[in-house]
């Protein structure tokens, strides 16, 4: 969900089983909020971007190699290493993991605590 329209960038997550089962009113507490910090542009126009960062919360945990993430739950207390995932449109991209590790760094990112995802034998419902 986009939230704040003048910040399309930003955009909230929640758990989806939370949305059957509290009040509108209250579900506002159970977004955490997501940035899309950087995108790499895809020499295929209609695509617009080949992979992109996004954090859940500002780099401002000191870490090993800069910054971590941290999300604050229900305005209570910050929960560290919110999170930080280098997305890219294939499964696979070493060329692309390594321009957006770089990119992150240089955005103050700690990149020393992300975890690699094994991309072997997944079936995608509806992926060609």
């Amino acid at each position: 969900m986009v939230p704040d329209l003048e910040e399309p960038g930003k955009f909230a997550v929640m758990p989806t089983f939370l949305r059957n089962v509290l009040q509108l009113s209250l579900l506002r507490f159970f977004f955490t909020d997501h940035w899309v910090v950087a995108v790499g542009p895809s020499r295929n126009k209609t695509l617009a971007y080949e992979w992109a960062i996004v954090s859940a919360g500002p780099p401002k945990t000191p870490g090993i190699d800069g910054c971590r993430t941290e999300i604050s739950f229900l305005g209570l207390f910050n929960v560290h290493e919110g999170g930080l995932w280098l997305l890219t449109r294939k499964p696979v991209d070493p060329t692309s993991t390594s321009i957006m590790q770089n990119v992150a760094e240089s955005l103050g990112f700690d990149t020393s605590v992300l975890r690699k995802v094994k991309q072997k034998k997944c079936k995608y419902k509806g992926a060609p």
